[in-house]
């Protein structure tokens, strides 16, 4: 996934342009304000329509058609232009009420659609924002997965201190950016839109599986630490059972002893190693131990026939140290062999471990990062236009 650059802020139309822009962001997508659609009726556009009415012939059967008496000549006729007069102005009147009424229903009808399709881009800006909200604790995710066993003790803490925040802003950031796809009708804001949605899916999905690898690199960095103290105790252990072989080699009574306190020495060692191979296998499960734990309870084995047979010798019991002796080097050559199944570094080895069980994930991981920059890419190109 590209980083993406800063765009320029936006200015939205109908703000002063000292009113506060949206920031710029340092990785996947570009928050900004849009233009609204334009809506509302120009001046030049009338609202106006043409009825029929207002232009009527006067109709047949006037009082002028009628006989009249002598009596009543002028009367008729004065009523009679007066309720002509009257009929038409009610006509007028009429026809200037319904076209009143028309270009209210009219403009309310547009007043409403512009006023929705303003609050749904001011949706689509608050899913920008949201999404804006997780850039920064996406490049420390970012971090983490690429050197999972590097030291990057405030990438971490903010990773896992925005843990759940991150899951509910790109929620909401999905719901506010769906419903402005559904609901604009400017194809351009329909596209950012769309984008907008799908750079919230695969952020979604990116900081699952990301999440998912941190988790295991934590696991399998502890288990490391452990195996790395416990081979040292194996070390350890060899170096004291070459002092007692040494010791032994000259046989006096002093010598025994010595040599037994180095035997001692070497099985508390790798009685250790026991105990932290097992805490590496609880701390990080992928990684098998069972072949370590093998060679050292055998070895732990080989010790204890010798210092039998050292025993043997301080009592003056040579057959029984002649019989605990053979029984060491049988334990002994057993562990060699046992040795040859072991990992040629077995602090490197949990990390090899961790790369084959993460494998498929890391290709989920930069599938979900390359959608994501490509969304991200077009609602910043859309934005930057925007902005010029």
């Amino acid at each position: 996934m590209s980083v993406l650059d800063a765009a320029k802020n936006a200015v939205r139309p109908g703000r002063h342009k000292d009113d506060p822009k949206v920031g710029t962001v340092s990785l996947f997508t570009v928050p900004g304000f849009r233009k609204k659609p334009k809506g509302a009726p120009k001046k030049d556009e009338s609202l106006l329509y043409d009825t029929g009415i207002g232009r009527r012939k006067r109709a047949r059967g006037t009082w002028k058609s009628r006989p009249a008496h002598a009596s009543d000549a002028a009367a008729p006729a004065e009523h009679g232009g007066a309720l002509r007069w009257l009929a038409s102005f009610g006509a007028v009147a009429f026809v200037v009420a319904a076209s009143i009424g028309l270009v209210a229903l009219g403009a309310s009808f547009v007043s409403k659609d512009v006023s929705h399709q303003s609050y749904q881009s001011d949706r689509l800006d608050a899913a920008i924002a949201g999404l804006q909200e997780t850039d920064e604790v996406f490049e420390s995710l970012d971090v983490l997965v690429n050197d999972p066993f590097g030291s990057h003790p405030e990438e971490e803490e903010l990773v896992y201190a925005r843990r759940s925040a991150v899951g509910d802003s790109l929620a909401e950031a999905d719901a506010a950016a769906r419903e402005a796809s559904e609901n604009l009708r400017d194809n351009r804001e329909k596209e950012v839109a769309a984008n907008a949605v799908a750079t919230a899916a695969s952020r979604t999905n990116l900081w699952n599986v990301g999440l998912s690898v941190v988790d295991e690199a934590r696991a399998a960095r502890a288990a490391r630490e452990c195996v790395e103290e416990g081979w040292q105790a194996v070390l350890d252990a060899d170096m004291h059972l070459k002092k007692a072989a040494s010791l032994v080699s000259n046989t006096t009574d002093d010598n025994v002893r010595r040599a037994n306190e180095e035997t001692n020495a070497a099985s508390a060692s790798l009685q250790q190693a026991v105990s932290l191979f097992m805490e590496a296998q609880n701390a990080y499960p992928s990684y098998d131990v069972a072949l370590f734990l093998d060679y050292l309870q055998k070895r732990i084995e080989s010790c204890g026939y010798a210092l039998a047979s050292n025993q043997a010798l301080l009592d003056r019991d040579k057959e029984t140290a002649q019989a605990q002796n053979d029984a060491y080097n049988q334990a002994d050559q057993e562990a060699v062999e046992l040795a040859e199944g072991l990992p040629n570094n077995p602090v490197a080895s949990v990390k090899d471990v961790f790369e084959a069980s993460v494998a498929d994930k890391m290709k989920d991981y930069e599938t979900a990062r390359s959608q994501t920059g490509n969304a991200d890419a077009f609602i910043r190109d859309y934005l930057g236009e925007q902005g010029k």
